[in-house]
C-alpha cells in the first residue's frame, strides 16, 4: 500500500511566469517512493489556491482550480495585481489512505500592466435639461482599484465652440441590477450629447480602456425619475 502515493517531500512550483491576465505554472513531478521502482504512481492531481488583495474591500479574494497537468496557465486575472499561490499535491489513493495532501509554499507573482476591459452597455438618462444619469456595466475586476470617468461633448458647436466636461468616479453606485450608474451635469441644456465611460487602475492612468459613444438628446420631454438616484 505504501507504494500508492509519492515520497513525501517538499513540493514547490518549479516556474512561475506572469502575463497580463494570466500565470503560467510548472508544477513538479512526484517522486516514487523508494522500493517502489516496479509500480506506477496513478495520476497526480494538483489543486491551486490563488488569492489576492481587494484593494476596494480590504480583504482577501479567493478561488482555487484543479488539474492533471503539470503545465497550467490560470486564466482571468487582472493586470496590476500581486497574487499569492501554492498548491496540494495527490492522487486517488490520498483519500482512500486518509493521507493529507501534500502542500506547497505560498509564492507571490504579480501580473503585468495592461488595459482593464472597457466598460459596456452604457446608457444615459435625461432627468432635467441639464442633468443626466449614466449607467454602465464592467466585467468583474478582482483585485485592484479602478477609477472611472464619465465624459461628455455636445454634438454640434455652440457660439463656435464644443461644449464638454468629464467627471471623476472611485466608487460608483450600483443598480439592482449589478449596473453602475453616476449622475452628471451637463454644461447647456437643449443639446445632444456624445458621451461615453473610461477605466483604469489608480495611478495609472496611461493604461485607460474606454466604452463606445453613445449619443443622448436632451429634449424637453425628459423624465422626473429622480428618486432612485440620490
Amino acid at each position: 500500500m505504501r507504494c500508492l502515493t509519492p515520497y513525501e517531500k517538499g513540493y514547490n512550483f518549479e516556474n512561475v511566469t506572469a502575463t497580463t491576465n494570466s500565470i503560467i505554472v510548472n508544477h513538479p513531478e512526484p517522486v516514487v517512493k523508494s522500493g517502489c521502482k516496479k509500480y506506477r504512481l496513478l495520476t497526480t492531481i494538483y489543486t491551486i489556491f490563488v488569492s489576492c488583495l481587494n484593494n476596494n474591500l480590504n480583504k482577501s479574494e479567493e478561488f482555487n482550480v484543479q488539474t492533471y497537468e503539470r503545465y497550467y496557465e490560470i486564466q482571468n486575472l487582472t493586470p496590476f495585481t500581486k497574487y499569492k499561490l501554492k498548491f496540494n499535491l495527490s492522487n486517488f489513493y490520498f483519500g482512500q489512505l486518509s493521507i493529507n495532501p501534500f502542500e506547497s509554499n505560498v509564492t507571490q507573482v504579480n501580473t503585468n500592466s495592461g488595459k482593464l476591459n472597457a466598460p459596456e452597455n452604457v446608457s444615459v438618462l435625461a432627468l432635467t435639461p441639464t442633468i443626466a444619469v449614466v449607467h454602465w456595466m464592467l466585467k468583474k475586476v478582482k483585485c485592484v482599484a479602478v477609477i472611472y470617468e464619465v465624459h461628455w461633448k455636445s454634438v454640434t458647436l455652440v457660439d463656435g465652440t464644443q461644449q464638454k466636461g468629464k467627471q471623476f468616479i472611485n466608487v460608483p453606485k450600483h443598480m439592482i441590477d449589478g449596473r453602475f450608474f453616476t449622475k452628471i451635469n451637463l454644461s447647456l441644456p437643449l443639446q445632444d450629447y456624445l458621451i461615453y465611460v473610461r477605466v483604469y487602475p489608480v495611478n495609472f492612468s496611461d493604461f485607460y480602456n474606454e466604452s463606445l459613444n453613445e449619443i443622448v438628446h436632451i429634449t424637453k420631454q425628459y423624465y422626473f425619475e429622480r428618486g432612485q438616484y440620490k
